[in-house]
């Protein structure tokens, strides 16, 4: 018997002493903001502080140089690229209509070409690398050397969800008449979709705006928060969040999240119970019939319905990101979901709805043969992966669409 209690004396004494030296790594590691919101690495810790302190320093920033700002407050799609502007190093140049572009005598509208507008987020747009290397440039490299007469122009934007992208095509759509619309699927943007205020999303972001939102409404899409709240007025609307009016339809703002609790005194504690939460609802966002996979559906839907009013034709593109290819992440997905990506149910519906480009399998089966760090910079694509998209898209076009690029 006293062998028994000295073994588990000695049980609790090393798993207070883990515990200990867990919680002194940590309370060293993290970081505070200026609200005081603790985080570890890119995990912020319960209970949150509203971002007040920081939004305000970074509308400020931005009110103080927007003239030097690649992103401007756009009341109808939140944000979007500075037209006719050159950026730091020449990294992002944008023309007329914020298309991203090698210089800004670019030449658009050409007559009798093969037009094709390309739609999405950071991905799609290029994030890390100039023009010349991006999707878009590198796939009309690829029609050119085939002797065929190809325009493809990118309003893709940086931070965007599947809702801003449909906007935005919906502004630009009369003007520039696309023979093929391309849309970069990047998952993460069906949480984006839930999103109004993007400092609420990110903690990290340095686009400090509000956007658009649509809800489904008696089996349809209605747009709320249009137009977004001017950059002066969010720092009220943050100030007094539970009054605010679309305060329910911002899914990324849980009064439960900013409640004190005795536990969360150990940071520990606080980023299990952070980390446990962005797994479990990671998964319930690409699930089928809930509520955010219904909205990005719906919003897809009417994408492709305008698209194909103007006569062109609608193109999924599955844009995986550098987790999807983690090792860690691809056991922990078949090990508790028996599936290789996390968003593999919604993945499945949108190919069963869309015609849809898959570039997953093309990059993977590229990658058993060289490193994976070749495919990625410090967060986006690289050039060899945008060039081996572009290939995988002019692949398929000139497999299905070769009346089109021929016409």
């Amino acid at each position: 018997m006293t062998n028994l209690r000295g073994k588990i004396l000695l049980l609790i004494i090393s798993i207070l002493i883990c515990f200990l030296l867990g919680e002194l790594v940590i309370r060293i590691l993290t970081k505070s903001d200026l609200d005081g919101n603790i985080i570890f690495s890119g995990v912020q810790l319960k209970p949150y502080k509203l971002p007040l302190k920081e939004t305000e320093g970074k509308i400020r920033n931005y009110s103080e140089n927007e003239n030097k700002s690649r992103l401007i407050f756009d009341r109808e799609l939140g944000w979007s690229p500075h037209n006719n502007f050159i950026f730091a190093d020449s990294m992002y140049i944008y023309r007329k209509n914020g298309v991203r572009s090698g210089s800004l005598t670019d030449t658009v509208l050409q007559q009798n070409s093969i037009r094709i507008l390309l739609f999405g987020d950071s991905y799609m747009h290029g994030d890390e690398v100039k023009f010349e290397r991006t999707i878009g440039n590198l796939l009309e490299e690829l029609l050119k050397n085939q002797n065929l007469k190809a325009e493809v122009l990118n309003f893709a934007v940086s931070g965007y969800g599947i809702d801003q992208a449909y906007l935005r095509w919906e502004k630009v759509k009369q003007k520039f008449k696309p023979d093929i619309v391309l849309f970069g699927m990047q998952f993460e943007n069906i949480k984006r979709n839930l999103n109004i205020i993007r400092p609420l999303y990110s903690t990290i972001t340095e686009i400090p705006f509000s956007k658009p939102r649509f809800s489904v409404e008696h089996d349809q899409i209605s747009l709320i928060n249009n137009p977004s709240n001017s950059i002066n007025d969010l720092i009220k609307v943050l100030s007094d969040i539970s009054s605010w009016n679309f305060s329910n339809y911002e899914t990324f703002y849980d009064q439960r999240n900013y409640d004190n609790n005795f536990f969360y005194n150990s940071r520990l504690i606080s980023l299990i119970s952070s980390v446990y939460s962005i797994i479990l609802n990671e998964h319930n966002y690409y699930e089928q019939e809930t509520g955010s996979s219904n909205l990005a559906l719906k919003i897809l839907n009417e994408f492709k319905l305008s698209v194909e009013e103007e006569n062109g034709t609608f193109l999924i593109i599955h844009l995986p990101v550098k987790e999807n290819f983690a090792l860690s992440n691809i056991l922990f997905n078949q090990l508790f979901y028996d599936q290789e990506l996390i968003y593999e149910p919604m993945l499945n519906n949108i190919k069963d709805e869309f015609d849809t480009i898959e570039t997953y399998e093309y990059l993977s089966s590229w990658e058993e043969n060289n490193s994976n760090q070749e495919l990625f910079l410090a967060r986006h694509y690289s050039p060899t992966a945008n060039q081996l998209i572009a290939e995988r898209i002019c692949e398929y076009l000139n497999l299905n669409y070769k009346n089109i690029l021929e016409n």
